[in-house]
């Protein structure tokens, strides 16, 4: 009998133990009164101390991604693409955007800051020919007006059904 009592202690003490965790790691406090939050356009992009581990609590379908693991391991981050968005971090209604979104006509812009142009190289080309009419595994059709995230890539956010 005490040991029944002792299992179900030891499993509370633990359910207590994650609910902790993941509620202070997924939603830290907001930034103290002072600190600056901009919605305006992002500045250059710059790399940032840390790990996604923030934000891969809700969007784990991006842990492992080929394009968070490669920016992560030259130190660029969530943040550094969208900004540090905390009401976005703390909306658990998924009402709230991040800081920094970009829109198709942006995204090749925004990623150029970083990544030269890699024009229509012959690698291009044939990339695009195995592609042509097909569905890439990210879901999008590369076409002449094809931007850096349909080709690299399955970040985006399914839309809401």
């Amino acid at each position: 009998m005490r040991s029944v009592k002792v299992k179900r202690e030891v499993w509370l003490l633990a359910v207590v133990i994650v609910a902790t965790a993941v509620t202070y790691g997924c939603h830290p406090k907001p930034p103290l009164e002072g600190g600056s939050q901009s919605t305006s356009a992002a500045p250059a992009v710059q790399p940032r101390e840390g790990d996604n581990a923030a934000c891969l609590c809700c969007h784990m379908d991006f842990k492992g991604e080929d394009i968070t693991e490669k920016h992560l391991a030259k130190r660029f981050t969530c943040q550094s693409c969208h900004g540090p968005s905390e009401p976005h971090r703390q909306d658990e209604t998924l009402r709230t955007k991040p800081d920094w979104l970009w829109g198709r006509a942006e995204v090749s812009a925004f990623c150029r800051q970083c990544h030269e142009d890699h024009g229509d190289t012959a690698t291009v080309q044939a990339f695009r020919q195995e592609w042509a009419g097909k569905a890439r595994p990210n879901g999008r059709f590369i076409g002449k007006d094809a931007v850096c995230t349909d080709c690299h890539g399955e970040h985006t956010v399914p839309p809401k059904r």
